[in-house]
């Protein structure tokens, strides 16, 4: 890539970027492209609303708190989750109605963002999308990484580094 003047990040009806370097040449890409290079994230406005927090919350914590009962009990079973924090699949995170507003929270992220930045969902994800589609949880046509979609419960001490799962670019966390 040829580098170009610094820029402003970029932001429209209901998004913004931001930047996750200060290095100039973690802004010299249109969003779009620093988005899809793990320059930039995206931060989509009420996308979820005040009670869909809540439900997705209060179920995922339900099974956090019982993961980490059954953890501390048998030390040996705990594998990736600690008592700071949980991550499991959506899939067994959450009951069908959990898992169909996880659907629904995601579908709508890509229709915000196909309308915005069409050219980053052509990048991203190729023609695996179509504007009929139903689901991402259980979709045949979008890859995941091992053990994704998932949700990840913290408490005190509990954090999410950014990383490269394998999948295209990596995953950055904002809080």
């Amino acid at each position: 890539h040829i580098l170009c003047a610094m820029r402003d990040a970029e932001a429209g009806q209901g998004w913004r970027e931001v930047f996750l370097s200060a290095q100039p040449e973690a802004s010299a890409f249109s969003a779009a492209e620093a988005l899809a290079l793990g320059h930039s994230i995206v931060l989509l406005d009420a996308l979820v609303s005040d009670q869909e927090c809540e439900t997705l919350l209060q179920e995922a914590a339900l099974v956090a708190n019982r993961v980490r009962a059954a953890s501390t009990a048998d030390e040996s079973n705990a594998g990736a989750n600690t008592a700071a924090r949980i991550r499991m699949p959506v899939t067994e995170m959450l009951d069908i109605a959990g898992q169909d507003l996880c659907d629904k929270v995601l579908l709508r992220a890509l229709v915000q963002v196909r309308a915005e930045m069409p050219e980053l969902t052509i990048s991203l994800f190729g023609d695996c999308l179509h504007d009929d589609a139903q689901t991402c949880v259980h979709s045949k046509s979008l890859e995941f990484a091992d053990g994704e979609p998932a949700v990840n419960i913290y408490t005190a001490g509990g954090c999410f580094k950014p990383h490269e799962d394998g999948q295209r670019g990596g995953t950055a966390f904002w809080s």
